[in-house]
């Protein structure tokens, strides 16, 4: 399962990134790479979740789930930040990861509308059976945008993660590594139900 969750996530690099960006990626005293920062662990408040965050990002909880937690990269002037969000549904009945993934799918097109699929396939995500999909959108300022989502169903409730980055050369060599590398650090809890699902997208 190591061998497979290994082969999607640089399938899903190579997708977003390129041959330039993964060689940069995999080359690490090529310039384009910055040092990666420290993460520092996030609970929900509500205990139904730990992702781990770079120390210089801002994090938002949510009371309710639109989304759960939300966290984003030092603002620029010139481009969005860059986010990870944490979306979760408790559902009547357990979901097949593939089958998490198809509902998020109905949630894009009501909240999006179009994206470009890059990769996806099954993942693995803290131990759990997972879905991942890469994949380019259009926020509402018209700016194009790279993100990587995983599903991770958990019995009936299901957890969706979204990382976002801007779908420029630079920043998806620069930026799509380390959003993989926070995404990698969830671990479900056991907390309180939560509503319906909210709008999915991407980050801003």
């Amino acid at each position: 399962m190591k061998h497979r969750t290994l082969a999607i996530r640089s399938a899903a690099l190579a997708a977003a990134t390129g041959f330039v960006a993964v060689a940069v990626f995999l080359c690490p005293g090529m310039g384009l790479v910055r040092a990666q920062e420290e993460l520092h662990p996030v609970s929900d408040s509500r205990g139904r979740f730990v992702i781990s965050v770079p120390s210089g990002w801002r994090v938002v909880q949510s009371k309710g789930d639109l989304p759960a937690l939300s966290a984003f990269s030092p603002d620029s002037p010139e481009t969005p930040p860059d986010s990870v969000e944490v979306y979760l549904r408790d559902m009547s009945a357990p979901l097949s990861p593939k089958e998490c993934a198809r509902q998020v799918a109905f949630a894009m097109r009501m909240s999006i509308g179009r994206w470009t699929t890059l990769s996806e396939g099954p993942d693995t995500l803290g131990g759990l059976p997972a879905y991942s999909r890469t994949y380019v959108w259009h926020n509402k300022a018209g700016i194009e945008r790279r993100s990587i989502q995983t599903c991770v169903p958990v019995g009936s409730r299901i957890f969706l993660i979204i990382g976002t980055t801007m779908n420029s050369d630079d920043s998806v060599a620069q930026n799509f590594p380390e959003l993989t590398r926070i995404i990698e650090t969830f671990q479900p809890g056991s907390g309180p139900a939560a509503p319906g699902m909210p709008q999915i997208g991407g980050g801003k």
